[in-house]
């Protein structure tokens, strides 16, 4: 701890809502503190300067950015064992074939969603306006405002964050745990040092 689903387009609004409430459910801090558990979203996607089969007037950057949204919205309304790379391909419009040109198998396209998400959560902590907040309660403010303000725009990079790590081979999870472990660290600091200042009881 750190102190520690569904196929049609039509039932995906449904789906969404579900899932946004789920997140807000986990963005509780008043609830979620003693046993927090977070993480996010999406992708490095190969670039390929070899030519594709694709929509007429796209380019492999459009690609690449349409591949990972609709892995996003169809791992998170599906369930990733339940989507196939021609089901992706599908839905933006290319040849099955055409999407090996940007990512070698299904699983490293999951490794890439989950592992952007970290290093872009990771990346806008370091970059957040106020990095120096003094006491431990200041500290934590500061930290569950960039919580919440990142990851509620990001429901479905939330949801396929927590229900998909168990899809990812042992190495790959190994790489987004630690991530997750080094955000989860920052809270945990905090949640020490407050302790240690007798501002908090845990």
């Amino acid at each position: 701890g750190a102190r520690a689903w569904c196929g049609e387009r039509g039932a995906r609004s449904s789906a969404r809502v579900v899932r946004q409430t789920k997140v807000r459910s986990a963005l509780d801090f008043s609830n979620k503190i003693p046993h927090y558990h977070l993480n996010d979203r999406s992708v490095s996607v190969k670039k390929s300067g070899e030519a594709m089969a694709r929509k007429s007037g796209s380019n492999g950057e459009k690609t690449a950015k349409l591949l990972r949204a609709a892995a996003t919205d169809l791992f998170a309304s599906n369930g990733y064992a339940a989507v196939s790379m021609r089901q992706i391909a599908r839905e933006i419009g290319v040849q099955a074939g055409a999407l090996y040109l940007y990512t070698p198998d299904k699983q490293t396209l999951l490794f890439d969603l989950l592992n952007h998400h970290m290093e872009e959560l990771l990346q806008a902590w370091a970059d957040r306006a106020t990095p120096h907040a003094e006491t431990p309660i200041d500290r934590l403010e500061c930290f569950v405002r960039f919580h919440i303000r990142f990851h509620l725009p990001r429901a479905d990079e939330v949801f396929i964050s927590y229900m998909e790590l168990r899809n990812l081979s042992p190495e790959n999870f190994e790489v987004i745990q630690n991530l997750r472990q080094t955000y989860e660290n920052i809270l945990n600091d905090i949640l020490n040092a407050g302790q240690e200042s007798g501002d908090f009881k845990l």
